[in-house]
């Protein structure tokens, strides 16, 4: 039950990926700026990346936090490049090799930001500074 509370966000969250990218039109505020929507995917990715930690977590010891990574990048990687290829029968849609680095890159913030924190509030075998 445990395992099932933990992978149900990123079920979830995959879930409304998929949906919004079946959209012809989504819905997204102007920021402004030409490539706003790598801002998009890249946020978007950046909160898959954390909900993938979260959930296998529980499978990886986070003293070696590098193997939990490796999944991470891997596991969320692929899911968006089924999201392009998703996009690429969408009509009004299209797959770009920019779209999934973007999303790769939020990927790498989530990791970075949490092996960042792993490195600055423990000592390195996963037990707090004091």
């Amino acid at each position: 039950m445990k395992q099932i509370v933990r992978f149900l966000p990123v079920i979830l969250y995959s879930a409304m990926i998929f949906y919004l990218s079946a959209q012809s039109q989504p819905m997204s505020p102007d920021l402004g700026f030409e490539m706003q929507d790598k801002v998009y995917h890249c946020g978007a990715y950046f909160i898959y990346g954390m909900l993938l930690i979260i959930a296998l977590s529980s499978k990886f010891d986070l003293a070696n936090s590098k193997r939990l990574m490796i999944y991470v990048l891997g596991i969320g990687g692929l899911f968006a490049l089924s999201d392009e290829v998703h996009q690429y029968f969408v009509p009004g849609r299209s797959a770009e090799v920019w779209d999934w680095l973007a999303d790769v890159v939020g990927l790498y913030i989530s990791v970075w930001l949490v092996q960042y924190n792993l490195k600055k509030f423990t000592k390195g075998n996963g037990t707090p500074n004091e």
